[in-house]
């Protein structure tokens, strides 16, 4: 029942990516925009990480200009994300018992 609570967080964010791309393009724009994402997601059988990623650079691409206190956040925020995942990468490793005879190394988490 997870997918009919985040309904309501899905249409906010929806509403909120609509606003923000009608306060700087046309509304024909902020259409083609949701129907390149739309063509890129739906025939995905998996929902991960890598198939938002082009939809959320091409969004803070056409946002309108913003302060440099925001930009510098967004920084901090996205450094701060590939550190943790580099951490996890050299740290998290796991073994197989099917690799065992193959390669005795250990294995790392990556997506």
């Amino acid at each position: 029942y997870i997918m009919y609570y985040l309904l309501p967080v899905c249409f906010y964010t929806f509403l909120n990516i609509v606003a923000l791309l009608s306060t700087v393009h046309s509304k024909f724009f902020t259409l083609l925009y949701f129907l390149c994402v739309a063509s890129q997601i739906v025939p995905q059988g998996l929902l991960e990480f890598r198939y938002f990623y082009s939809a959320l650079s091409a969004l803070q691409a056409a946002r309108a200009p913003t302060l440099m206190v925001v930009l510098f956040l967004e920084l901090c925020q996205y450094t701060l994300i590939n550190l943790i995942t580099v951490k996890v990468f050299l740290n998290k490793t796991f073994d197989w018992d099917i690799t065992d005879y193959l390669t005795p190394n250990p294995q790392r988490f990556m997506w």
